[in-house]
């Protein structure tokens, strides 16, 4: 997605994000003296990105799909924060489903050609939201677990992310917040009964290697090109 545009930016400015947009940082920003991390990326995808779509302008017989979704968190470890008192605000607004973004790089190879549907360029991301009261509700024996910075953050902004694309040439739909949150959080908390029985006192510093349940939600930066 930092190809595409600066969230935290959009976000203030209002306005939706579409395969049509492009992030604004250049080169001599990302060589300036005390350019940061951040920058520095985003400028590397965005120059990565336009690099092969000059290429496929020169050579239309080759086909190219590209793909971003939201956003840079890639770990499990944010959602265990969900449910300790002591875990930290998510950076990011912004979640899709593992399972989304799998299919939707398994589907793009047979995606129709770009004759017929114009450059293929997809952005995707899931519904914004604030999970706490959710989590609360439907499952109730967490609810002395949840994390204290997230319930006091209060409601996230509505997603800006457009889809359009994305239904368009892959003909899909993201799979609906309160699904994806329910089934992560109960493979999470499985897992760490697991791992506690077998005398463990904590799974944090495990949690952003395991991955032994595949559905688990993630904001990542899974593929820009």
């Amino acid at each position: 997605m930092a190809a595409v545009t600066d969230l935290r930016t959009r976000i203030a400015q209002g306005g939706m994000v579409s395969d049509k947009d492009w992030n604004p940082l250049t080169k001599d920003q990302a060589l300036s003296p005390g350019a940061s991390e951040y920058v520095v990326y985003a400028v590397e995808k965005t120059l990565a990105e336009r690099a092969v779509w000059n290429f496929i302008d020169k050579h239309p017989h080759v086909e190219l799909t590209t793909y971003a979704n939201i956003s840079a968190l890639s770990t499990n470890s944010i959602l265990y924060d969900l449910i300790r008192p002591d875990g930290p605000l998510p950076r990011s607004p912004g979640w899709v489903d593992v399972r989304d973004v799998a299919k939707a790089l398994v589907v793009a190879l047979r995606a129709p050609p770009a004759s017929e549907v114009g450059r293929k360029r997809i952005i995707m991301g899931g519904e914004w939201f604030s999970p706490m009261e959710y989590l609360a509700e439907v499952r109730p024996e967490l609810k002395d677990r949840l994390s204290e910075e997230v319930k006091r953050a209060g409601p996230v902004p509505k997603s800006i992310i457009d889809n359009t694309r994305a239904k368009e040439i892959l003909g899909m739909e993201v799979t609906p917040w309160k699904c994806t949150l329910v089934e992560a959080i109960d493979d999470i908390v499985r897992l760490e009964k697991e791992w506690t029985s077998k005398d463990h006192s904590t799974i944090i510093g495990a949690l952003p290697t395991i991955t032994s349940a595949p559905h688990l939600l993630r904001s990542s930066v899974f593929m820009n090109l």
